[in-house]
């Protein structure tokens, strides 16, 4: 194998001995001569795959102190900025050796003698070709294999290879490229022009836009016309850091497209579009995340629930230990490169708008991958799927839920909620104005006249179910819309931005409708189609000052201890917020039991008792044979999810296999598990500790509980078990209640079964006993204090706020808490 190109610096000083370094980079080079430079001190610079010996250049070297001298292959590969003599000072064994004459820190005088013509010497007419003579005999020398590809090609010089390296095979175009552009910058990669400048014809002809530059970079690249590698070669190091806003970092950021460029190798955009047709939607998806760093990669994966449930930025944040705000810079870093390097995302987009375009018929979802199979699975992934609408920044289109059905449309969810509410209300204008049935859809569909028109017959078909038509000679006319009470009701509760009592209810309609409703109708309407979020008071969800997944996340908390109970328990529902106040997870400050009893209303698996008074939905004489099907069936759906579901999601998964709409309930027994709060899956695969250590884990609980004598709660598992692997506390005391002789409270706490109870008082039991005491008021910080000494460990104020709001508690006028008598 031949050596490697190198280059060499050979430094003569006077006072010492010959020095001789070798170097990949210019830069370090300059340092070197820098470092020794005097006016007694000389240097040889030999660029080269071997050289003669240091010693023969002695002699000529010491002829020019103070002076950089340069052989031939030097001379011919330095960049711009540094010239030499165009006549050889001398020679060492055949080697021609140059004058550095500038770039060295000195200028110097050409001791060349005078020519008519430069092709007076015909080794120097044309310096450069023995320049680009030299790398193409370096690649040769390194793929010997490659030679009748370049004699075919009719590639001998530089010139030549600039003409005829389109007609190579694309393999050799990059690999020829890439040499070439390495021997000629020398390695220097701190200058982009320069590096634009021996960029080889495929990557000069590419397109910025293709290239993962920022934002920033390229806002000043568009005012200063650069819109190709090309541009860029024209340009100056200097010229870009005079620009604003440009700095070191996009000369980082340029020196890494470039290079990124230059490893794709000739760039097509014909071919790359071509490709992403053939990679479908979801698998493009992740192969795009492959190129991003590994925390890109998990934020964005977790931002777009992409294997998961979605998270929140502060929930990523707290993971990372950094800030909210930092994780949306880095989400917005990484949805940016993606944009910019990818080509998925444009088929994505002209597959949507060419789908959309001119359409007469809606478009859900669900039915994506059957119009088009490079969406196949979308549909499985519709928060992904949904990200990426509003990602793609040319992109305004939505996926919105109608019915729970999810639609594509130009419309938003806003948007369309809107459309509804302008469609009841043009229907509740028509009554008493003889109108058709045929008037109201035509009048109805001219509210999506042109943006969302395909989903004009859904929009009928909604507000419609409340039109009441009357057959006459003339046709079908509209008589009335809604029903009665509860329609009024509902309308007024939908224009108002906060809850009303039943007795402002009354006055509302008595003033939008006309219409005088006995009150007590009105309280009967409202408990119908509203949400009792205070005494008397009704509203909507969007009364309820809470994010969706938190909502959601606090009915699977409160049904999981309604589920978890006797069969026949009742639960109020400030007995449920004390519960689940207890819980490390629990940060909720705006939390009543009212609200807790709104987060439960529509769950299957429970009951409304009314007055806020709920219990377990009744299994229908289940029999433990239908029970261990249903275990079964839960198995089967986790295992074919390949992840750990929650509880609403898995019951969904299995009724929508089996074609039913069956209520039950979901009872650990392993392998089935609870591996986090409402999240089930399959022990040893879903847990980090394997089922072969986990009998050491369960005697390890059972020795550290015999030592306490009390019970260790949930948010104290890591102080306890500090040499596990990181798991989920819920996850831990589930895999520990496998065995008989342990038990979790509902407190969370665990404990040994022998002692019937865990020996430690609960949130709720400390704060009554805090209360019973004499002192008649407490503020929330000494309160917080003394329940938690009572407890033991530590708690969040949202936490005992949550258990205040469940407690029999009462606030004074000074905001100081007192023990009341209660009123459900």
């Amino acid at each position: 194998m031949p050596s490697p190109l190198r280059a060499y610096l050979m430094v003569f000083d006077p006072q010492g001995s010959p020095q001789t370094k070798v170097h990949t980079d210019l830069k370090d080079i300059v340092d070197e001569w820098d470092a020794h430079a005097s006016d007694d001190v000389s240097a040889v610079l030999h660029i080269g795959f071997d050289r003669v010996a240091t010693r023969h250049f002695e002699n000529l070297a010491q002829k020019f102190p103070g002076h950089v001298l340069l052989t031939e292959g030097a001379k011919y590969c330095l960049p711009k900025g540094y010239t030499s003599s165009q006549s050889p000072v001398g020679a060492v064994r055949d080697e021609e050796v140059f004058l550095g004459l500038t770039g060295w820190g000195y200028a110097a005088d050409d001791p060349s003698p005078p020519t008519n013509s430069q092709s007076a010497n015909p080794k120097n007419a044309d310096g450069a070709a023995a320049k680009r003579e030299l790398w193409i005999e370096g690649y040769l020398m390194a793929f010997p294999e490659d030679r009748a590809k370049l004699d075919e090609a009719r590639i001998a010089c530089d010139a030549s290879y600039l003409e005829n390296e389109h007609e190579l095979p694309h393999a050799l175009r990059k690999s020829l490229g890439q040499f070439r552009q390495n021997h000629l910058t020398l390695g220097n990669t701190d200058d982009p022009c320069l590096i634009a400048r021996r960029s080889p014809p495929w990557l000069l002809e590419r397109h910025f836009d293709t290239l993962p530059i920022s934002v920033r970079v390229a806002n000043v690249f568009s005012q200063s016309g650069i819109r190709t590698v090309s541009d860029l070669a024209s340009a100056s190091k200097e010229e870009l850091l005079r620009a604003k806003n440009f700095g070191k970092t996009s000369i980082r950021n340029v020196l890494e497209a470039l290079n990124q460029g230059i490893a794709d190798g000739p760039y097509s955009q014909e071919d790359e579009l071509e490709k992403g047709l053939h990679l479908a939607f979801l698998p493009a998806l992740r192969n795009a995340l492959g190129n991003l760093s590994d925390r890109e990669k998990d934020i964005l994966v977790k931002r777009m629930g992409l294997d998961g449930p979605q998270m929140t930025l502060a929930e990523i944040g707290d993971e990372y230990g950094i800030t909210r705000e930092r994780i949306r810079q880095v989400e917005a870093k990484a949805v940016t490169k993606i944009i910019a390097t990818e080509i998925w995302d444009d088929v994505f987009e002209r597959k949507i708008v060419e789908l959309l375009v001119d359409r007469r018929e809606p478009l859900p979802l669900r039915a994506l991958g059957l119009l088009d199979d490079w969406f196949e699975g979308a549909h499985e992934k519709p928060k992904v799927f949904s990200y990426w609408l509003d990602a793609i920044p040319s992109l305004d289109v939505h996926l919105i839920s109608i019915d729970n059905i999810e639609y594509i449309t130009a419309l938003n969810q806003s948007e369309w909620e809107n459309a509804e509410r302008e469609a009841k209300a043009l229907l509740q204008g028509g009554i008493g104005l003889d109108w058709s049935e045929e008037f109201c859809r035509d009048s109805v569909h001219g509210l999506l006249a042109s943006k969302g028109r395909e989903l004009r017959d859904v929009l009928w078909d909604r507000v419609a179910l409340l039109c009441r038509f009357a057959d006459t000679g003339a046709g079908r006319i509209l008589q009335s819309y809604g029903r009665g009470a509860e329609q009024a009701v509902l309308v007024v509760m939908e224009e108002s931005d906060k809850a009303l009592h039943y007795s402002e209810l009354a006055e509302a309609i008595a003033v939008r409708f006309e219409q005088d409703f006995d009150v007590r109708r009105i309280h009967n309407a409202a408990s119908n189609v509203g949400l009792l979020l205070g005494r008397g008071t009704y509203g909507l969800r969007k009364h309820i000052p809470m994010l969706e997944d938190d909502f959601l996340l606090l009915g699977d908390w409160a049904e999981e201890v309604v589920l978890d109970g006797p069969e026949e328990r009742q639960w109020h529902a400030s007995e449920i917020l004390r519960i689940i106040a207890d819980r490390a997870e629990f940060q909720f400050s705006e939390v009543d039991q009212y609200v807790v009893s709104a987060a439960l209303n529509g769950r299957e698996s429970v009951v409304d008792l009314g007055r806020l008074v709920w219990r377990r939905k009744g299994e229908n004489g289940t029999s433990s044979h239908a029970r261990i099907d249903i275990r079964q069936a839960l198995l089967f759906v986790l295992e074919e999810a390949g992840h750990p579901l929650r509880t609403n999601e898995l019951r969904k998964r299995l009724n929508e296999k089996r074609g039913t709409n069956q209520t039950f309930q979901i009872v650990p027994a392993d392998p089935l598990i609870r591996v986090g709060t409402s999240l089930w899956g399959i022990n040893d695969r879903d847990v980090p500790i394997k089922r072969q250590d986990q009998g050491h884990l369960i005697t390890l609980a059972k020795s550290i509980l015999t030592d306490l004598r009390h019970g260790i709660h949930v948010t104290e598992a890591t102080k306890y078990f500090f040499n596990l692997p990181e798991i989920d506390p819920e996850a831990l005391f589930s895999l520990l209640t496998l065995d008989n002789d342990l038990r979790v409270s509902q407190g969370r706490y665990l404990f040994l079964d022998s002692w019937g109870e865990p020996r430690r008082l609960s949130l709720p039991e400390a704060l009554d006993r805090v209360l019973s005491e004499d002192q008649k008021t407490w503020s929330l910080e000494a309160l917080h204090t003394r329940v938690m000494a009572e407890m033991a460990r530590p708690c969040e104020k949202t936490a005992l706020s949550g258990a205040l709001q469940g407690s029999r508690a009462e606030r004074d006028e000074n905001g100081m808490w007192f023990r009341g008598d209660g009123d459900d």
